[in-house]
């Protein structure tokens, strides 16, 4: 990978949890199959095989959130 994901992602970390970052988001990319996703759920963001960023679908509102009258 020519750019760190990490640090795309995510900011104020160690330059040790960036390269663990990165190691985990290469381990679990490699576990895809072609058609496959990977999720990263604390960014809200989907991302295929080869590492592109898909559109997400929205998140659907949890049943005990507060609805607007």
């Amino acid at each position: 990978m020519i750019t760190s994901w990490s640090r795309k992602y995510y900011g104020g970390l160690t330059d040790a949890q960036h390269q663990a970052n990165d190691a985990w988001f290469e381990r679990s990319l490699a576990l895809l199959t072609d058609r496959g996703v990977l999720i990263v759920p604390n960014l809200q963001l989907t991302f295929n095989k080869r590492g592109e960023c898909l559109e997400s679908p929205r998140v659907a509102e949890s049943p005990e959130s507060p609805r607007e009258s």
